[in-house]
């Protein structure tokens, strides 16, 4: 018997009810930059993931315009490995952007609840669509510059990467490495070098030997400091990993930025990503988010009372939640296309949500974040 998929309702707050045409359904996610809502758009009942400017004084005119750039980068990206921008409208006065709701769980929880995945073929097909994303981003001069297991949902289609939060053009400043996760960092980002499509890669490396092996391909720390140190040493390790992806992941952790692969060279030796099945538990959290993402659809559509949404992976990097709260209305998710972790990156760390059974073989390592 599978065990009981745990609620954990959470309430609407504050005064916002609406961005734009969308009716906000609840509040999936909020952090330091923003907060991510779940919306449906009465005219055409779609539901969507809502990103908007965590501003209590007021949006700031540079807080407006850093979100004006994301929006305008995020509409360039249409890869079928991203989650796509609907709508926006940066002028508002309370500017937002509306992408697909994604109704799936981040390779981080996948890991964390039902633990590594050892199947060679399988991690080809995940980094096979991840890839195509890069490609995507890189061919429109766009640097990703947070790729990481937690900004990764994986569908029953392939994965999807989220979060354009800090995503930069290849001329505009580098943001700091502290709006990232050192761990998966590139050495020249740890030395404050400008990020650069090959950072991306070498994210994708490391990234790719976590979810192999559950674990950092540098020595256990929880240290930043150390974690740092490492990340700056290019000191790998990729003891774990399947035969037929070491050459390949530590190609993609070379020390130096021109000895890494580009998205084009990986996607030949990927393959076409579509073979390689999931562990069962694997398959089972997915096929489990899709279900409760088709209901909170229907429920949108018949519901007319106030709604609320819940956290049901723990994928976000330590959002703050609200109080717990009975509601008439819609199952919500805690993955969101916009990218729950895009609410606040750089903050606190996720926590295990439901869905944990008994095939998860234990929490990963938890990366340092800063």
């Amino acid at each position: 018997m599978s065990e009981p998929f745990d609620p954990g309702w959470f309430a609407m707050s504050g005064e916002l009810r609406r961005l734009g045409p969308y009716r906000l359904l609840g509040q999936l996610a909020t952090g330091g930059m923003g907060e991510i809502y779940l919306g449906r758009d009465p005219a055409s009942g779609r539901i969507a993931a809502l990103k908007t400017v965590l501003a209590p004084g007021g949006v700031s005119a540079e807080a407006r315009s850093r979100f004006a750039r994301e929006t305008t980068l995020a509409r360039r990206v249409t890869s079928r490995y991203t989650a796509r921008v609907i709508d926006a409208d940066t002028d508002a006065e309370r500017p937002w952007m509306a992408m697909e709701f994604v109704a799936a769980p981040s390779l981080e929880a996948l890991v964390v609840q039902r633990g590594a995945l050892a199947d060679e073929q399988a991690l080809r097909r995940i980094g096979a669509g991840v890839v195509r994303a890069l490609k995507d981003l890189h061919g429109k001069g766009i640097v990703h510059r947070d790729i990481k297991p937690l900004n990764i949902l994986l569908t029953a289609d392939g994965p999807r990467v989220i979060d354009f939060g800090i995503s930069h053009a290849g001329d505009l400043t580098s943001t700091r490495l502290t709006l990232g996760t050192i761990a998966f960092a590139a050495p020249e980002q740890a030395d404050g070098e400008p990020s650069t499509s090959a950072s991306d890669i070498y994210a994708l490396g490391v990234t790719l030997y976590y979810v192999a092996c559950g674990r950092l391909p540098y020595p256990d720390t929880q240290e930043p400091l150390q974690q740092l140190n490492h990340v700056r040493r290019g000191a790998t390790d990729l003891t774990g990993l399947p035969a037929g992806l070491t050459g390949l992941v530590g190609d993609c952790l070379a020390l130096r930025p021109d000895d890494r692969p580009t998205a084009d060279q990986l996607i030949r030796r990927f393959g076409s990503g579509e073979s390689g099945d999931l562990p069962a538990g694997w398959s089972a959290l997915i096929e489990r988010h899709a279900a409760e993402g088709a209901r909170l659809q229907r429920a949108a559509d018949e519901s007319e009372a106030e709604t609320v949404t819940r956290d049901w992976t723990g994928d976000g990097p330590g959002h703050t939640r609200r109080a717990t709260s009975a509601g008439a209305g819609a199952a919500g998710a805690g993955a969101a296309g916009a990218g729950a972790a895009g609410a606040g990156a750089g903050s606190g760390r996720p926590r295990p949500g439901g869905g944990g059974g008994p095939d998860r073989t234990g929490p990963a390592p938890r990366p340092a974040r800063t």
